[in-house]
């Protein structure tokens, strides 16, 4: 009696485990629900970036274009579109309830084929919130890249279509057979610019990075840079522009001249009075380096797979420890993880994918001016003056480590591998804060 009643107990606290599990799944899979219209409206404001002055300055468009979706007793709506020169937002809705996956929409973006006959690019969608449910209506929405033509981006589109349009719900995908033309009436002229004149210089080491000026567009915001007198090489700024409140990142760094960048934040959604640039932090590649050595002489064609944690330190520079974390013998390959571990958070190096010595210099024939920005150039050779030219495969792990792989035939051919990484990449904060009056 005991015995079945054990049973009987283990079994019920399977069974309600199990729908606590499927409960917290529904729920996770609902989206949230705004009480009104204009709830909707702040959300898409809150995720959407410069939105709400561009809506301001007449350069979104407004709709209530409604499709059918076939084999379903839903429809679907497009409310509106933004689109800018640097992004194409469409905000849409679909009929019906959602208690099961929640629908996307997927599509190539277009122009009538009569205006662009050859066209050289499309666009596809992508989704970046979950979403809101209002009076029957999910809605949401996706982004696309502007159209293009051979490679250029169209400075006018009068009228843009949505092709093949699908709507998908987990594995279930409902095709909407006719395309959608919606009159967009985007002319990149009736974007709006302002150049704000800054002139602010940072001290980096011993040189100098100069924040020289700031572009302020309805479709995103340029800051203008230069540095001089630096030793290392910069490669990106970390840092935030804030206007009214909102923290819009510095991103996607751009080299127009040697000594001279630019970078990219979002738009914002209000005209400044004031703003202000955190400049965090910089990251820099410098000239050390480090080398360790290997013994693989016991490792035979024979010796069966294995993973050893090593966890040996092999230096320390710029206030970081160096380790050789572990080693991985599979049946072709041999894998090394480095790993950085630094308390200091003033210096400190930080890991990033490692370039063989050989194929760095194969890139650089290219004369790609973002050659300089490689970091972690990777030697490896062996007792016989070896050394591996191709074929290695590399990666970067959690928490500052990265990852080398070596062809086992190398390995089977060497006693012990010499390995150096030059040119390594580290962190230098700055926290510095500017405020710039707007006249």
């Amino acid at each position: 009696m005991n015995k079945n009643y054990r049973k009987v107990m283990l079994i019920s606290v399977i069974i309600i485990a199990f729908i606590v599990v499927l409960y917290i799944k529904a729920t996770d899979d609902k989206p949230a629900v705004a009480g009104s219209w204009n709830e909707v409206r702040e959300h898409w404001y809150e995720t959407t970036p410069g939105l709400k002055r561009a809506e301001e300055l007449g350069l979104t468009r407004d709709f209530d274009e409604k499709v059918d979706i076939p084999n379903s007793d839903s429809e679907l709506k497009i409310s509106k579109v933004w689109y800018n020169s640097e992004h194409v937002y469409i905000f849409f809705g679909v009929k019906g309830k959602m208690d099961q996956q929640l629908p996307k929409m997927e599509f190539r973006l277009d122009v009538p084929e009569s205006l662009n006959e050859k066209a050289g690019f499309t666009s596809y969608a992508d989704h970046v919130d979950d979403g809101m449910m209002h009076n029957g209506w999910f809605y949401n929405r996706v982004v696309a890249e502007p159209i293009m033509k051979e490679g250029v981006t169209l400075e006018r589109v009068r009228e843009m279509v949505l092709k093949e349009v699908e709507i998908v719900r987990g594995s279930k995908i409902l095709r909407i057979k006719n395309p959608i033309k919606l009159d967009v009436l985007y002319k990149k002229t009736d974007e709006r610019t302002r150049i704000v004149q800054v002139n602010e210089d940072f001290k980096v080491n011993n040189g100098n990075v100069q924040l020289k000026k700031m572009v302020l567009g309805t479709s995103k915001i340029m800051t203008h840079w230069a540095f001089s007198g630096l030793k290392d090489q910069l490669k990106t700024i970390h840092g935030t522009v804030q206007i009214g409140g909102e923290n819009l990142s510095l991103s996607e760094i751009e080299f127009t001249d040697a000594n001279i960048f630019q970078m990219k934040s979002s738009p914002a959604n209000s005209e400044p009075n004031e703003i202000v640039v955190n400049v965090d932090s910089v990251e820099l590649i410098g000239d050390e380096q480090f080398t360790f050595t290997i013994d693989t002489k016991e490792y035979t064609e024979d010796t069966e797979p294995f993973e050893k944690r090593v966890n040996k330190r092999i230096a320390k520079i710029k206030n970081t420890d160096i380790y050789l974390d572990k080693i991985i013998l599979k049946k072709d390959r041999f894998y090394i993880s480095i790993q950085y571990d630094s308390n200091n958070e003033d210096e400190h190096l930080i890991s990033a994918r490692p370039y063989l010595k050989s194929e760095d210099l194969r890139m650089k024939q290219n004369q790609d001016p973002y050659d300089k920005l490689r970091s972690h150039i990777t030697e490896i050779s062996n007792e016989k003056g070896e050394i591996l030219k191709d074929h290695m495969g590399v990666g970067t792990g959690p928490e500052n480590q990265f990852n080398m792989s070596i062809p086992k035939a190398f390995i089977d051919q060497s006693e012990h591998l010499q390995i150096s990484v030059d040119k390594l990449m580290y962190v230098k904060t700055l926290n510095r804060k500017v405020n710039i009056e707007i006249p």
